[in-house]
């Protein structure tokens, strides 16, 4: 099942890979990324760049998406910008989500800094009135206390 996915994306079967990749997102995404980590072929970008096609508003979407260029593919000229634009995406269409949240503060890690030093700062402080021992969040706040 795993190799059909598979190959339905790299022969550019989208529609055919875009049903079982709905049937359990998460699954097929694991499948997606350890495959592109192996080969690096940039047909998966194209397949979820289909999927959003198909549903522009999917906030999940764009994260997997955003995560799949960061993990995979950040070597790409303007890979992380990308990633970062996803991620942004994904942050307005479900505010809420602190995956999401915690996921876009990566970005002010970067030597190129998408994300401004008071944007994480904003956005950590959200993250800690949610969780207030979130890790992710306190080790940001950190960064700008010394």
């Amino acid at each position: 099942m795993n190799d059909d996915f598979i190959i339905k994306i790299k022969s550019k079967k989208f529609e055919e890979a875009s049903i079982l990749f709905k049937s359990d997102i998460i699954k097929y995404h694991d499948i997606i990324v350890e495959k592109a980590y192996e080969d690096e072929d940039i047909i998966y970008i194209s397949f979820y760049k289909f999927m959003l096609n198909t549903n522009n508003k999917n906030a999940q979407l764009h994260y997997l998406l955003a995560e799949l260029l960061t993990i995979v593919f950040n070597f790409l000229p303007n890979g992380y910008l990308l990633a970062y634009k996803y991620i942004k995406i994904a942050r307005t269409l479900d505010s809420n989500n602190l995956s999401y949240k915690e996921f876009i503060l990566l970005f002010n890690e970067l030597p190129e800094k998408y994300l401004l030093d008071k944007e994480a700062i904003h956005i950590a402080r959200e993250i800690l009135t949610i969780d207030s021992n979130n890790v992710t969040a306190k080790n940001c706040l950190g960064k700008f206390k010394k």
